[in-house]
Formats: structure tokens, sequence, C-alpha cells
């Protein structure tokens, strides 16, 4: 059962409730907008591109990595692809870091233009202090950082594996032949 919200009447409930049965966006432009309802700043948001974005940035990135990492296989894949999904969430931070510096800086300026109006110079610190996008970037910033390290981590143990697997089967392969080669002497 739904809980009845303290502020709402129990009207305004049923309003709600009959409007949530007749369900969501119905028009394709209506659709197209929605779908980026839940991205704010891009810090969270699952797409890896999001409008605005170059592909080509990104394809950069990643033949890079794949350049230097060369999986073998195909979980060697799934972790390279991690890492490279991190990295680029450490360029869009960047990218939106510098864009929030360049909007406070603008913001210090305008203030700076209409004078010691308090009003106005109380509102514009309450919107900065609540808006808190510099602690959700350095929180994001960190969180990829990490995820960006431990991909690599385990593509590098995937690979030392796998390299010392190699390793071990051309040494049996050696020894198989030394030993033919004595056996027929």
């Amino acid at each position: 059962m739904t809980k009845i919200n303290k502020e709402s009447s129990h009207a305004q409930f049923e309003a709600n409730r009959r409007n949530a049965k007749l369900g969501g966006v119905k028009s394709e432009q209506g659709k197209a907008i929605s779908r980026y309802n839940a991205i704010k700043h891009g810090l969270f948001c699952k797409n890896l591109l999001v409008d605005g974005e170059s592909r080509d940035e990104l394809l950069s990135i990643s033949k890079a990595l794949r350049s230097r990492y060369k999986p073998a296989d195909e979980i060697e894949n799934i972790f390279l692809d991690r890492a490279i999904s991190a990295m680029w969430h450490l360029v869009r931070a960047t990218k939106i870091e510098t864009g929030a510096i360049n909007a406070v800086i603008n913001h210090e300026a305008i203030l700076t233009l209409l004078g010691e109006n308090k009003d106005v110079i109380n509102a514009s610190k309450y919107i900065l202090g609540t808006n808190d996008i510099f602690g959700k970037i350095i929180r994001q910033d960190a969180y990829y950082e990490r995820c960006y390290q431990r991909a690599i981590r385990e593509l590098e143990q995937l690979q030392n594996q796998r390299n010392l697997k190699q390793q071990r089967n051309f040494e049996l392969f050696d020894d198989e032949i030394i030993n033919e080669e004595l056996g027929s002497f």
C-alpha cells in the first residue's frame, strides 16, 4: 500500500494515483526529452557518451588503452572496457570541474558589477553553497580513479597469469623435445 505524505491531502493523493494510471509520456518528442530526466550534470550517468561529447575523443582513449594492454580474450576485454569507461568519466569530471570554476569566476564578476546589494550576495552564496558541485566532482573523481586502478590491476593480473601459463607450456614443450631427443640415443 502506498503511504500518504503528511504534507499532501487525501484528495491530492487520489489525484496523483489516478494520474499515475494514465502512464508516462506518450509523444516521441516527450520521450526524447524525458530520457534525459535523470541526467543533471553527467557525473552519474550510465551512458558513456552524452550529447555534446566527442566520440572521437572517446575512441582515442580506447585505442590508446587497447594498444597498450592488447587484451587477448573476452575477460581481458571486459576489464579493459571498465578501465576505458572509468577514464572517460574522469575526463568528463575534469570538463565539468572546469565549467564549474568558470561559472564561479563569472558569478563573482557579476556580483562585483552589482555592488553591495546584500540580498543578491546572500542569494548567490546560498545557491553556490547548496549546489556542492565541487564536492560531487571530487567524490566522483576519486570513485572513478579507484575503478580505473582496480580494472587495470585485474587486467594486469590476468595477463600475468596468462603469460606465466604460456611460459610453463613452453618449458614443458622444451622438456618433452629434449626427452624425445635424449630417448633416441
